[in-house]
């Protein structure tokens, strides 16, 4: 079993040939598939897009079609990405929103400070954009619970 210490919350393991994240030494889930591979002749194409959810939203991979990737070489890619998005202050353009949201929420359970205001910052930012989709997905998920303490301090200022 090889495994990839992230963070003091975050761990990679590959186990029968699937990679799985656990946090706090508990499983969280199993990654799914790496999907792209940008290289010199291509990567133009891809210049404008500023998150992992833009990319998947505009449909464009390379050639269309996905690549069979070695379980080890693909558990060194999600260690790769998501050393990269703790990084850099878990950005969450840096990984799909299924993944950065309920990572967020499960680091702040977990009492990753870093975490806890990242979580918060996004929820903010994502409500402001008042798209349908996103808002429904932040109810549906609780995550505007998160916001409450905020909320109830606005108020008082108000």
């Amino acid at each position: 079993m090889k495994s990839f210490k992230v963070n003091k919350y975050i761990t990679l393991s590959l186990k029968d040939g699937k990679t799985e994240i656990y946090v706090n030494n508990e499983l969280f889930l199993l990654c799914k598939k790496l999907v792209i591979q940008l290289d010199e002749f291509n990567f133009e194409e891809f210049e404008d897009i500023e998150s992992i959810d833009e990319l998947v939203k505009r449909g464009s991979f390379p050639n269309n079609k996905l690549i069979d990737i070695p379980p080890e070489i693909e558990f060194w890619g999600h260690c790769s990405n998501i050393q990269a998005w703790a990084d850099n202050n878990y950005n969450p353009s840096l990984i799909h929103s299924n993944l950065a949201f309920p990572l967020l929420k499960k680091l702040t359970d977990e009492g990753d400070s870093k975490a806890r205001i990242i979580f918060k910052e996004e929820i903010l930012k994502r409500l402001e954009q008042s798209n349908e989709t996103v808002l429904i997905t932040l109810l549906e998920n609780q995550y505007l619970d998160f916001l409450h303490g905020m909320i109830y301090n606005l108020y008082m200022i108000i």
